[in-house]
């Protein structure tokens, strides 16, 4: 191992002398770039080979090479580059080299070192790592695409066309390839269109092609190659639509695709999704005709495929359609209401599903019709007894509108009876908000069956009940409960919180029983929580007995793990030396 980095630190000593000779760097400097050139090349050579001590090598060098050029720009000295910056980066670039040999699968590092060869200039050398990089992820389609981008930017369309077919030869079923081929061809089209436009005169390049790719048929023949490929995907066809609708001078390709969309895949709520949406794209003068062809074509989709996607797909069109800024507010009302009646007309059809009913209820809500949303929410847990946000919506509709505190209640259990009671917080959350806001009777009742139910209501119910106790009645009944709920586990860390937050807030502050609440709480969460034993050790040490204070760290240092342990530590001396609050 010494012999090896003997001999490459003995190959660095020209380059240094040289820098040393000409003044761009000082005897002592070199002596120190030496030295740290020397520990990477050990670390190199270890048995067991570390990323991290290549790339610390790497940009250590990076480091070098920039200060070169600022010790350069300010001595003024632009002679011998080759011997000093290309010998750096030929250095830089060999270990970029052994360091994606050893770790091939990781493509940050592949791209760390295209990206270093881009800020270089050294567009050969990026071909080559491509080249490499696609002999070892050859089944990754976006580093294809990657590569084919970067030969067309490059200038050279016809390397991008011949490593998106290598692309597609290892990965026949990626439709993802098909589509960014032909992007790739259709770009190179406009290009190649734009260029003639300019300069007046045919492409030497064009020569023989110019009927094929300035008309576009190389992409067209893409896209049928891809439509062989996939037969029966009419979801490929559309993201061809896409892309091809990007381009102005592709109209004639525009007609085909929609045209194959209608012909073989007629019952596709997809495909009559495309045919609606594309006349409102149509350029004819009248936005209003455009816009009722839509809803006509929509309206006939509905009545041929009366189904919840479709109707999914219609009513999310006319959601776009309201979201869309105009100056013109009765076009917007006009839109609105286009939307509630074909909330309606899919409501009357039951082909609403549960995220259609929420939307549906939101869009009612948000144009204020109150009772609709009611109507439409009390449909919607009928239909989906189980959706928890129905249930929210439906419970908060009738506080909204002013409905009596028995039927709200009522409404409630009813929620509860239809809602697994692991997901039935947010139904809890509410009424306790509301018998709270209203000062109920029914209050405690309720707070009393919640404090008995499954974890997930119990922890949360304890929580509120007890900080609802300490706002409106005495430190008596606080403590009383909090003892009556100690026998009611599992309890949460915000409880115990809550009720010493209660105790240390009175006038008269009672040690015993604050200290006693932290015993319990550190019982239960003592290995999970650091906040908690460096909350309890600065209560000992400024109102209760600061000689319990060491006692206290050092059962915190048992009982508290791995980063736990290492937290705790960290923030107690902070707090010790005065550089931290208990807050930080």
């Amino acid at each position: 191992m010494a012999e090896y980095v003997q001999q490459n630190i003995e190959d660095m000593l020209p380059e240094l002398e040289q820098l040393e000779r000409v003044g761009l760097f000082t005897k002592d400097e070199t002596r120190q770039i030496l030295k740290k050139r020397q520990g990477y090349e050990y670390r190199l050579r270890r048995q067991t080979k570390c990323k991290e001590d290549f790339l610390q090598y790497i940009q250590y060098e990076i480091n070098c090479l920039a200060l070169l050029h600022k010790r350069r720009e300010k001595t003024g000295y632009s002679f011998k580059q080759l011997n000093l910056e290309n010998v750096i980066k030929e250095r830089i670039n060999k270990l970029f080299r052994m360091a994606t040999y050893r770790f091939q699968e990781d493509l940050k590092l592949w791209m760390s070192h295209i990206a270093f060869c881009e800020s270089k200039d050294d567009v050969v050398r990026v071909g080559k790592i491509f080249t490499r990089m696609l002999q070892v992820h050859n089944k990754k389609t976006e580093i294809w695409i990657l590569a084919a981008k970067w030969e067309f930017e490059n200038k050279n369309a016809q390397n991008a066309r011949a490593t998106l077919q290598r692309g597609l030869r290892f990965n026949p079923d990626s439709k993802k390839l098909w589509l960014e081929y032909y992007r790739m061809e259709l770009l190179y089209t406009d290009k190649m269109q734009k260029r003639k436009k300019i300069l007046g005169v045919e492409d030497p390049e064009m020569e023989g092609k110019k009927d094929a790719v300035l008309t576009g048929q190389v992409a067209e023949v893409v896209y049928k190659q891809a439509k062989e490929a996939f037969p029966g995907d009419a979801e490929l066809i559309l993201g061809f639509i896409k892309i091809c609708e990007l381009f102005s001078f592709n109209k004639s390709q525009l007609d085909s695709m929609y045209k194959d969309l209608k012909k073989n895949y007629p019952d596709k709520p997809l495909t009559w999704d495309a045919r609606a949406r594309r006349c409102m794209s149509i350029q004819t003068g009248q936005d209003s005709s455009n816009e009722d062809k839509m809803h006509s074509l929509y309206e006939q989709a509905v009545s041929q495929i009366n189904t919840s996607e479709m109707w999914g797909l219609y009513i999310k069109r006319c959601i776009e359609l309201v979201k869309e800024k105009t100056t013109d507010s009765s076009k917007t009302e006009k839109r609105t209401q286009k939307l509630v009646n074909v909330f309606n007309g899919a409501n009357d059809q039951q082909c609403l599903t549960e995220e259609l009913f929420i939307l549906w209820i939101e869009v009612l809500l948000n144009v204020g019709l109150i009772s609709e949303a009611e109507s439409a929410a009390k449909c919607g847990t009928h239909q989906y007894s189980t959706s928890i946000t129905l249930w929210k919506h439906r419970l908060l509709i009738a506080i909204q509108t002013g409905q009596s505190q028995d039927d709200i209640l009522k409404l409630f259990k009813s929620a509860k009876k239809k809602v697994a009671e692991k997901d039935c917080w947010p139904v809890w959350q509410i009424i306790l908000d509301f018998l709270s806001s209203c000062k109920s009777e029914k209050l405690e009742e309720v707070l009393e069956t919640g404090s008995t139910r499954y974890r997930n209501i119990s922890i949360p119910v304890k929580e509120f009940y007890i900080n609802w106790v300490g706002l409106t009645s005495s430190i008596n009944n606080v403590r009383n409960l909090y003892h009556r709920l100690q026998q009611l586990k599992p309890l949460s860390l915000e409880f115990y919180k809550t009720y010493i937050d209660l105790e240390l807030a009175q006038s008269v502050v009672k040690v015993k029983l604050i200290r006693q609440g932290y015993e319990d709480a550190v019982s239960e969460y003592g290995d999970s929580s650091s906040d908690l034993w460096l909350d309890y050790i600065k209560f000992e040490s400024m109102k209760g007995k600061p000689e319990n204070a060491g006692v206290l760290y050092y059962r915190a240092i048992k009982n508290l793990t791995g980063d736990l342990n290492n937290n705790f530590i960290t923030k107690h001396t902070l707090i010790q030396t005065g550089h931290a609050t208990q807050d930080s």
